[in-house]
């Protein structure tokens, strides 16, 4: 049959019918696992997003807070008369900046490992699940 006559045909018959699958995968099954890896990654990327949007927004207000009393010591110091008593806010200052410094690490620690936690939870239990849906048979 030339290429002409095949495409008439088809005009008039339609495409042909796909054999059936004997024996092979079951394709729904295939579907539904996709689509449940997809929603686990989707999880995950939310997870991470809402985390890191967290973590942002703790190092700006820490860094705007940084900021007001570094400008605020400026202040203090230049109104003192006391050179003592200039030098006695500088150490008060360093020391508690450390302390805050000290204390935001931990904090933004804390929350990474929580961003951490929370982004692979879906993948783990999606993965449980699949091990658990696997012994069954």
């Amino acid at each position: 049959m030339s290429s002409k006559e095949n495409r008439e045909n088809r005009k008039e018959n339609g495409p042909p019918e796909a054999p059936l699958a004997t024996g092979g995968p079951d394709l729904t099954q295939l579907v539904d696992a996709n689509g449940a890896n997809l929603a686990a990654f989707v999880k995950a990327g939310e997870a991470m997003l809402a985390g890191m949007t967290a973590i942002g927004q703790e190092m700006m207000q820490f860094a705007t807070a940084r900021v007001r009393d570094s400008m605020a010591l400026s202040g203090s110091v230049m109104q003192c008369g006391d050179p003592n008593e200039a030098f006695r806010l500088e150490c008060d200052f360093a020391r508690d900046a450390t302390r805050q410094y000290l204390d935001e690490a931990t904090k933004l620690f804390g929350l990474a490992a929580d961003v951490s936690q929370r982004s692979w939870a879906p993948i783990e239990d999606l993965t449980k699940a699949n091990f658990d849906r696997i012994n069954r048979r």
